[in-house]
C-alpha cells in the first residue's frame, strides 16, 4: 500500500509522469481501502478540493479524514477538527454516518 500511495502521488502531482488527477485519485482510493492512513487522508483532501473525483464532497472528505485520524494520522486529526467547524449539524451527522459505513468496508 505504501508503494501504491507513492505511485498515486506521482500521478496526482505529475512528479516523473504525466499528471493525471483522476488516475492518482483512484490509486489513492485503492491504497486507502487497503489500510494506508496516508492514502485515507489524501482521499479526504481530494474530496475536499474536488480535484480528481466528481467535484467537492465534504461528506466524503470528512469520512475519509476521520478514518485516517482513527488510524493514527496526526494531520488528519487537525483537518478533522477544522472540518467540524465548517459543517452544519445536519452535514456533520450525515458525514459521520457515511464514515461509519466506510469504516466497515475499510476495516474488513
Amino acid at each position: 500500500q505504501d508503494a501504491l500511495n507513492e505511485l498515486a502521488y506521482m500521478y496526482y502531482t505529475g512528479n516523473g509522469v504525466v499528471q493525471d488527477f483522476e488516475k492518482g485519485a483512484e490509486m489513492f482510493l485503492e491504497a486507502a481501502y487497503k489500510g494506508s492512513n496516508l492514502a485515507q487522508y489524501n482521499v479526504g483532501l481530494i474530496y475536499y478540493s474536488g480535484d480528481g473525483f466528481d467535484g467537492v464532497d465534504l461528506k466524503s472528505a470528512f469520512a475519509w479524514i476521520a478514518i485516517a485520524a482513527t488510524n493514527g494520522n496526526q494531520q488528519a486529526l487537525t483537518a478533522l477538527n477544522y472540518l467540524k467547524t465548517t459543517l452544519s449539524e445536519e452535514e456533520l451527522v450525515a458525514a459521520q454516518e457515511h464514515g461509519y459505513t466506510l469504516w466497515e468496508q475499510v476495516s474488513k
